[in-house]
């Protein structure tokens, strides 16, 4: 008798749920379309999700370009005049967003599938993919490609390599772990990745200029770090780029998908939620390169498009999330004085 109400009230469970995302999809249908900051569609899968969201659910889809840092910005400054309904940050930043009061709390249907690390109890802040940092290479620029930090300290790169500022991006707050990793400092202790940077700059090795998929396929620059599934994205129309995960020492971070507390269209911005975490966009990441927070399984032709997983056994993981925002400060003010110079 036990057995059999369990089962019922998951029955009705799994119907209830059914009746909510049907309201939410007609909700979403009326609102008519679905606006968001930094998920263009080159990055990570969110191409193929704006392609689910029009093929299925008939909303047009827009989306402005942006840093995590911009983004909550520029929403924060719109809240008397919503655009965006939703937009992409990375995890250390939702701690400033969660303070600053400008994310809707919204827990999907897939939240019991989410690791709990990569959540906020409230449902302000889900993390739905990650990716990890890897040295990308434009072979025709660089004949000897660099498989290491350490080896990106050789003269014959001078000049050739950019990276993203951290006190701008999430990708370039990630890249100075990566580096404190691979020289014995730790996501507590980013001094030694700083240092690098410095030496790197001095060296004259490191081009003052914010890497692009354009500048890397022109040539003017010829080595970045970047995340895997950006690189392996750009690799379908620069088929000569090298990339691999750094032989000592890397980090993999989470990006959140977040929605506007104060959007026009709030079923748009939970269907889209909604489509991020289901199996189909979890796999859209995944098909770009990025792992999927949710434990899904991936077609055999996403396995092979990825980097192989024993690249990855150097890469670790960032604990310290609740003390990121005080890490990323630090490190801003010491980029500034340490390797641009002012």
């Amino acid at each position: 008798m036990r057995k059999f109400s369990v089962l019922v009230m998951v029955v009705l469970g799994l119907f209830a749920l059914a009746q909510g995302l049907q309201a939410l999809i007609e909700g979403a249908k009326k609102e008519g379309q679905i606006v968001t900051y930094g998920s263009p569609a080159d990055w990570a899968g969110y191409g193929a999700i704006a392609e689910i969201m029009t093929r299925r659910y008939g909303l047009k889809h827009s989306d402005t370009d942006m840093s995590s840092a911009e983004e909550i910005a520029k929403v924060k400054a719109e809240r008397n005049n919503p655009v965006a309904d939703a937009f992409d940050i990375g995890y250390q930043f939702c701690t400033i967003a969660i303070r600053e009061d400008i994310l809707m709390a919204y827990k999907p249907s897939k939240w019991s599938e989410i690791p709990l690390w990569a959540k906020d109890p409230l449902g302000r802040c889900t993390a739905t993919y990650y990716g990890t940092i890897v040295l990308v290479t434009n072979t025709k620029v660089v004949k000897n490609v660099p498989k290491s930090f350490k080896d990106l300290l050789k003269p014959e790169y001078k000049g050739l390599i950019a990276v993203q500022d951290p006190r701008r991006a999430a990708l370039g707050q990630y890249a100075v772990i990566a580096a404190a990793f691979a020289n014995g400092g730790s996501d507590r202790n980013v001094d030694p990745g700083i240092k690098f940077f410095a030496q790197l700059a001095k060296s004259g090795n490191l081009k003052p200029v914010a890497p692009s998929k354009d500048l890397l396929a022109k040539g003017e620059i010829g080595i970045t770090l970047d995340w895997d599934f950006r690189a392996l994205n750009w690799r379908k129309d620069i088929p000569e780029l090298a990339i691999s995960v750094p032989t000592d020492g890397s980090t993999y971070g989470p990006y959140a998908t977040v929605l506007n507390k104060f959007t026009r269209r709030p079923n748009a911005a939970k269907l889209w939620m909604e489509t991020v975490l289901s199996d189909e966009g979890q796999i859209a990441f995944a098909r770009s390169g990025a792992r999927p927070i949710r434990n899904v399984k991936l077609p055999e032709d996403v396995e092979k498009g990825l980097l192989p997983q024993a690249q990855y056994k150097v890469a670790k993981p960032i604990t310290n999330w609740l003390n990121m925002e005080a890490v990323a400060k630090d490190m801003g003010e010491k980029w500034a004085l340490e390797v641009v110079g002012n």
